[in-house]
């Protein structure tokens, strides 16, 4: 099973059998299995026809749309599934307070501590300042966490500052001379390594939502 993108501007995608064929025009792209297909993601102007988006429904195939500059617009989503009482128990859960803080404090310690894997991975390749501080003031941070029960507001602070640290490092685990990061930003990014973190952080956000589809 495999992911497909197209991203060919002004192209349709058409089905025939158990294949789905890319056309720009009169030209034939490509083509593959739809069966081999576990999610299809469309970028920028791009056209489906019906037939295509009634197979993809049918057969669950999870189908994201994104901008001609990789912003997530939308996922084409099937029929929910039926259990009630799965709904039920989810909202009841989410209702306390309690229980979103768990669960906002679960999140953010393991976004930190996959943070000091890779600065620690990276630290034993190349010893650099600003990566052994990035990591002392991460750990810090996670022991707060660990130690007591912040709010939603102090864990949203955490993990702003987290990622300002965790960033502050970031120009020394880019070994590639031709590639420089002076900062985050984006909306849109200004660089080749904030658009790679952002079509980055696109593509997890597609990963995450597609399993919240349940």
């Amino acid at each position: 099973m495999s992911v497909v993108y197209v991203a060919d501007q002004g192209a349709s995608i058409c089905k025939r059998g158990d294949r789905l064929y890319v056309f720009k025009g009169p030209n034939l792209l490509r083509w593959f299995h739809s069966k081999d297909i576990i999610q299809l993601i469309i970028v920028g102007n791009v056209t489906l026809t019906t037939p295509v988006l009634t197979y993809l429904l049918k057969y669950k195939i999870d189908t994201v749309f994104l901008s001609y500059y990789g912003k997530y617009k939308g996922r084409l989503i099937g029929e929910f599934g039926k259990n009630v009482q799965l709904r039920i128990a989810q909202f009841q859960f989410l209702n306390s307070l309690q229980n979103r803080e768990n669960l906002a404090a679960l999140y953010i310690q393991g976004k930190l501590n996959n943070m000091q894997t890779h600065l620690m991975r990276r630290l034993k390749r190349k010893k650099d300042k600003l990566i052994s501080t990035a990591i002392l003031q991460n750990q810090a941070i996670l022991d707060k966490i660990e130690n007591s029960s912040p709010n939603l507001d102090t864990l949203r602070g955490y993990e702003g500052i987290a990622s300002k640290n965790y960033f502050s490092a970031f120009p020394a685990l880019i070994f590639n001379p031709q590639f420089t990061f002076n900062g985050r930003n984006r909306r849109p990014p200004k660089d080749e390594v904030n658009a790679l973190l952002s079509l980055g952080y696109t593509f997890l956000m597609n990963q995450v939502m597609g399993a919240t589809y349940i």
